[in-house]
């Protein structure tokens, strides 16, 4: 998990000054990040205490969009039933490339797809 934040890290970082917005979106799933357990009756305010501590670990440098546990427009719109999932959004609004995995290579064709969107 820690190579995948710190290489989108540096995609934002390195793409910042030319206007792409990196945004992470994830939804609220009732889940102990520490016990790795679903609890039933766990609040949202409880959850959301994990995603700080994650955005701290991971010195995730980028907003994030957390959904809600039900359906959520956002969510449905733009997440992905795989995580981890990208989502290349063009200079029209429109989806340029969505790509899963957190490999390498997975990286490098985001780099590109990345840049391709810019270029159109």
């Amino acid at each position: 998990v820690k190579w995948f934040f710190e290489r989108i890290n540096k995609l934002a970082e390195e793409f910042q000054p030319q206007g792409v917005i990196f945004v992470g979106i994830s939804r609220l799933a009732k889940f102990d990040a520490n016990k790795m357990i679903t609890v039933a009756d766990m609040t949202d305010e409880q959850e959301l205490l994990y995603y700080d501590a994650w955005v701290r670990e991971y010195d995730v440098t980028y907003p994030l969009a957390i959904g809600g546990y039900q359906e959520d427009a956002l969510i449905d719109a733009w997440a992905s039933q795989v995580i981890p999932a990208v989502t290349v959004v063009g200079k029209d609004g429109k989806v340029f490339y969505v790509r899963t995995g957190k490999n390498p290579e997975h990286m490098d064709a985001l780099r590109d797809m990345i840049l391709k969107a810019l270029a159109k």
